[in-house]
């Protein structure tokens, strides 16, 4: 299914032509039918497409799941992964940073049952309509809504609920905790669209602006002209809410899981270097490198350090901290200029071979560079090592940078914060 050339159909037998006026499915007649993005046809008569509701999003999203599933069971197979990971739980409300919340509700629960059908059928509309709003990427309807019933005791507590802010009172309340001629009871059903939204441009400065007023007032009319619609008894809102405001009850008992979708990288620094690029070792280190060399006292250093005792001659428990950092600094030494064979040469550094120094100018440069407080170069080495120009390391990613936009809703502008700006049916403000 992976690879299957969409959208040639999938067909169990060839379409057939029957005797009664029925519409049978051929997108060379209807354009409707030349409309399907994913079709499968039903072999009984009348032939059918069944999946006429796939959208760009949703073809996407299950074109990547049919190829994510077919690299499981080859892993299965060669014994790399259990079957368990075939069946996994659904990541969809950690996969988003964004999601759209439908909240349809009303006061029966007989007329809840039509009036959420009649909403979750038109969400494929909104999704539709979602796809051509520029910078997102991705509209993705969850399979199935929330019902919730709710037990409140005055009108700020059904308001609120309608909107899809569940009070914890309320959402513990209980329908013997109710007062007669007080409050009443609201049935909801909520449903999710998690949204991706296109990575900003490098370069770009300033927060960027996703207006989706227009998909949600067009949604929000399309369902009120149901013929059994009634505003008194009835209510949708559709309003923007970030991964980290989800309700609970999402998570279906689990604990919920942060966002995949990442934001700014902390920028990784180094600490600045000498300007001469070369590392100056302790005092402890000069000395221990001047006594090595013949003819230098070490009383002669800067400070006077002495000579540390020689570590053939102690145990390791005996040794200062000084020391161990000695001897850990002059292996360093003693390995940095080693060069793999075969390895490309550093900038600036010349391939060419350089001779070996006597042991008098070793001797001499050893001391000279010890005194000085520079870094001191073993003889053993014969080869010339340039150190790297330090700098600061930057990991700054610019991976959607979501955290910067604004998202402009059916109810008003929201800010990533989650808070909405603007007025909302009965509210002054309300904070996702």
């Amino acid at each position: 299914m992976g690879q299957w050339q969409w959208p040639q159909p999938i067909l169990l037998k060839p379409i057939e032509e029957g005797p009664l006026q029925v519409r049978v499915w051929n997108p060379k007649l209807y354009p409707s039918d030349r409309s399907h993005r994913m079709p499968i046809i039903t072999p009984a008569y009348p032939s059918m497409c069944s999946t006429h509701n796939v959208t760009l999003s949703t073809q996407s999203i299950m074109t990547a799941e049919f190829k994510r599933a077919a690299e499981i069971v080859d892993k299965v197979f060669v014994g790399s992964a259990p079957w368990s990971e075939l069946f996994a739980p659904h990541d969809f409300f950690s996969k988003y940073r964004y999601y759209l919340q439908i909240t349809a509700s009303s006061g029966s629960a007989d007329v809840q049952l039509k009036w959420s059908g009649t909403v979750e059928s038109r969400v494929r509309q909104l999704v539709m309509k979602l796809e051509y709003v520029d910078t997102l990427v991705l509209a993705h309807p969850y399979v199935k809504g929330f019902d919730r019933t709710s037990y409140c005791l005055d009108e700020v507590e059904q308001r609120a609920v309608s909107i899809g802010e569940v009070p914890p009172a309320v959402a513990a309340r209980t329908e013997a905790d109710l007062v007669e001629g007080q409050g009443g009871t609201v049935w909801t059903t909520t449903f999710y669209i998690g949204l991706m939204i296109e990575r900003k441009p490098p370069g770009a400065n300033g927060p960027r602006k996703l207006d989706i007023s227009y998909p949600t007032n067009e949604f929000t009319k399309l369902v009120k002209m149901w013929d059994k619609y009634e505003p008194e008894t009835m209510g949708v809102i559709v309003r923007y809410i970030k991964s980290t405001a989800l309700p609970a009850y999402v998570h279906e008992g689990k604990e919920p899981e942060a966002p995949k979708v990442s934001g700014l990288k902390r920028t990784k620094t180094k600490a600045a270097a000498p300007s001469n690029g070369i590392k100056s070792p302790s005092p402890a280190a000069a000395a221990a490198t001047a006594a090595s060399v013949p003819g230098v006292d070490p009383s002669s250093l800067p400070g006077g350090v002495p000579a540390p005792p020689n570590p053939a001659n102690a145990s390791v428990d005996s040794l200062t901290d000084d020391d161990l950092s000695s001897e850990r600094l002059n292996k360093k030494l003693r390995s940095s200029s080693f060069v793999p064979e075969g390895s490309a040469p550093l900038p600036g550094v010349s391939s060419a071979p350089t001779p070996p120094p006597t042991s008098e100018t070793s001797a001499l440069a050893a001391a000279t560079l010890a005194t000085n407080g520079g870094a001191t170069i073993s003889s053993a080495s014969s080869e010339s090592v340039t150190p790297a120009a330090s700098g600061t390391a930057s990991a700054n990613g610019t991976e959607g940078d979501e955290s910067s936009s604004t998202v402009t809703g059916a109810e008003g502008t929201v800010s990533p914060d989650g808070g909405v700006q603007g007025s909302l049916p009965g509210l002054t403000s309300v904070s996702a």
